[in-house]
């Protein structure tokens, strides 16, 4: 990776999220980072369209492309959060939800009287954590900040807006 950097080269790689769902993209990377124990890298990806930070111990193959990199709105000295320095989300969650405590990293697990959790953890990309409250929305019954709560409505409306266009729906 550090080679596609030096070297101004797109790559592709095999990632895999916290989440534990692999995907293949091409990035333009720009910049590696350490934070704690572990290393990132700043990139552009192709397939989100966007800047990205990728752990670099989650990369499960990195080939260099022959394609130069691209020029994108990315700095690395402002587009890179590092985790410590990342905002807080809290959220609490119901518990057949229990293995978000688990699967994710958090930075700390309540266990609450009715059976319920609450986790809190930092939001070093927002999309990851968009998609995180979705796919458990069932079981999520509260978000902080009201930011992030505001950010996943308004996703989801913009799914069900998409899907009552289609042919056949019931909307």
């Amino acid at each position: 990776m550090s080679g596609a950097l030096a070297a101004g080269r797109r790559l592709r790689i095999r990632y895999v999220t916290a989440a534990d769902e692999a995907s293949e993209r091409e990035i333009d990377p720009v910049s590696l980072h350490t934070q704690d124990e572990h290393a990132y890298l700043l990139a552009w990806c192709h397939r989100a369209r966007g800047r990205r930070t990728f752990r670099v111990d989650r990369v499960l193959d990195a080939t260099v492309l022959d394609v130069p990199v691209e020029q994108h709105d990315v700095d690395p000295d402002v587009d890179f959060t590092p985790a410590g320095d990342a905002p807080v989300a809290t959220i609490v969650l119901a518990s057949p939800a229990r293995a978000v405590a688990e699967q994710v990293p958090v930075e700390s697990v309540r266990d609450l009287p009715d059976g319920s959790f609450e986790v809190r953890l930092r939001v070093t990309n927002p999309v990851w954590l968009r998609r995180l409250l979705l796919a458990r929305a069932p079981h999520v019954l509260s978000v902080e900040p009201a930011s992030v709560a505001q950010d996943v409505r308004q996703a989801a409306r913009a799914a069900l807006t998409a899907y009552e266009r289609l042919p056949g729906s019931l909307g």
